[in-house]
């Protein structure tokens, strides 16, 4: 995921030249007819490597990919069947941005915006936390005792 011009497609096409793949464009009505039923057109593909450009155009794709991939898991397939590409959106990255609480009306900061992640994979990446050896203690939730226990 990245903004647009940045080159991810160039080097996705870069790294197809290594792999049986196949490119489609999902901003092309052509290539997203080509996923109308997404199940039977990845099936018949299962032995490439997948790319998906602009994968943000199909948002409902991702429940698709989701099982495929936890079923190539369960019976040993190996990974990297799928390459996705997309612009960033913050819909799409399952992040939420919630208003202040009140108006700024003295034009001085009453309540700040607060941003919520809402998948928690998402979360550990941007942390940079990748192994149980690398994840914080939990925090306290216990404001109204005034102590953790």
């Amino acid at each position: 995921m990245g903004p647009r011009q940045a080159g991810k497609t160039t080097l996705a096409l870069e790294i197809a030249k290594d792999f049986i793949s196949v490119y489609l464009d999902l901003e092309s009505e052509e290539d997203r007819a080509k996923l109308a039923s997404p199940a039977h057109y990845l099936e018949n593909h299962k032995d490439k490597l997948v790319i998906l450009d602009e994968v943000q155009r199909i948002p409902g794709i991702f429940r698709e990919l989701r099982g495929i991939i936890d079923k190539n898991r369960r019976t040993g397939k190996p990974t990297g069947q799928f390459l996705l590409l997309g612009s960033a959106s913050i819909d799409l990255l399952l992040v939420r941005k919630l208003p202040p609480l009140q108006n700024n009306l003295g034009k001085r900061l009453i309540k700040s915006p607060k941003v919520y992640i809402l998948n928690s994979v998402l979360l550990l990446a941007l942390l940079g936390i990748d192994n149980k050896e690398t994840l914080p203690p939990a925090p306290c939730h216990r404001h109204e005792l005034g102590r953790c226990n």
